[in-house]
């Protein structure tokens, strides 16, 4: 045989060969996959416990926003320029998307695990150290979603103590519905500061225009009196102590003062007397008297007494003040001992997965060891 052919013949596979390798070495197998068995039944016992739950956040009820019905009409009258297109003040997939964003910063979460955390209590090291740990132990504390079906949110939980990650979760979420009713009662007071900045500056409009009015009453007084006061000394001169006028004359130019100046009739045919009489009426008076006369005045007036009793806003002010914002009572009903948490370790499929590695290296030791012991024979020979 050609030593070529001894060569190809060498590197060729035996299965039977090979099986027969195997069997041989079955106890040496059998012994790898009871140590490996061991150590994964060691693994369970001994490795720390990991338990993980999911929890479903769900959206505020109609319940819960029926609380805020008074608020959001009173926003309605009081046109708020930032309502939604619902016209709500306050919504439920805002005020739901307000809590989401509460809980991704993890500034709760990680102050609970810090207060709660074995783990983290023990822990011995630097600064860097104790915070790159605190990251590791934030992940664990995980917020899923939105789902792409449902549009619905989770939190999943993986833990080494199923009633620690409870106190976590628990006051974290306190602390969420604390900062998320502090955030609105906040937003709804700078409404309510806006709208008493934006009643101020239109009582000072309303004001102005008010003292624009009695000015241009005062200098139209101003000129009626002087008018009359012209009329009365013309009488006097041409001696028309009473009026000289007939019925249909008086009739003609009853209740008119200034604009006399253009009547065809002279006003001083009265008489001085009657209009010196016009004159002391017209000074005797009072501020409220002249102007009230004036339908600008009345309409601007009673503009300004609504903006000081403005039944809207002092309504406005009152939902805020008793709304559960300013109670620190909104939160999203969520029962955490709904949650069913389950430990991670499963002893059956730590058995298989260890078996199955020590009969893997069970077998390549039986072979690696025949391949040797068959090179180190040929060896011999030759």
């Amino acid at each position: 045989m050609s030593e070529q052919a001894r060569e190809y013949q060498d590197d060729e596979i035996d299965l039977f060969e090979l099986v027969r390798t195997i069997f041989a070495g079955i106890w040496t197998i059998v012994n790898c996959v009871v140590a490996t068995a061991s150590l994964g039944l060691a693994y369970y016992f001994f490795a720390p416990d990991s338990y993980k739950g999911d929890m479903q956040l769900e959206q505020p009820t109609n319940i819960m926003m029926s609380e805020f019905t008074i608020l959001n009409e009173t926003a309605k009258k009081l046109e708020f320029k930032s309502l939604n297109e619902d016209m709500q003040l306050v919504e439920a997939d805002a005020l739901f998307q307000n809590v989401v964003a509460e809980l991704r910063d993890y500034e709760e979460i990680t102050s609970m695990i810090q207060k709660h955390s074995k783990k983290y209590q023990a822990s011995i090291g630097t600064d860097k150290q104790k915070a790159d740990l605190i990251a590791g132990l934030r992940s664990d504390f995980n917020i899923v979603g939105p789902d792409k079906k449902t549009n619905t949110y989770k939190i999943s939980i993986a833990w080494d103590n199923e009633q620690e990650a409870l106190n976590i979760l628990n006051e974290s979420l306190d602390l969420v519905f604390e900062n998320v009713n502090t955030q609105n009662f906040k937003r709804l007071q700078s409404y309510l500061r806006a709208l008493q900045v934006r009643t101020e500056n239109e009582k000072v409009d309303v004001k102005a225009g008010l003292v624009a009015v009695k000015e241009s009453i005062d200098l139209r007084l101003q000129q009626e009196l002087l008018f009359l006061k012209e009329q009365s000394l013309i009488a006097r001169e041409l001696k028309i102590a009473d009026s000289a006028l007939s019925a249909s004359d008086m009739a003609s130019i009853n209740g008119v003062s200034v604009s006399l100046q253009s009547n065809e009739i002279p006003y001083y045919l009265r008489g001085y007397k009657a209009i010196e009489k016009e004159s002391s009426l017209l000074l005797s008076r009072t501020n409220n008297q002249k102007y009230v006369s004036s339908d600008q005045y009345l309409e601007l007036r009673d503009t300004f007494v609504k903006l000081e009793n403005n039944a809207d806003y002092k309504q406005f002010q009152s939902a805020v003040e008793v709304s559960p914002f300013a109670t620190n009572s909104f939160s999203i009903r969520l029962d955490t001992t709904l949650i069913e948490f389950k430990n991670s370790k499963n002893l059956i499929l730590i058995l298989v997965l260890s078996g199955l590695l020590g009969g893997i290296l069970g077998v390549l030791f039986v072979l690696v060891r025949s391949g040797y012991r068959n090179q180190s024979l040929k060896t011999q020979e030759g």
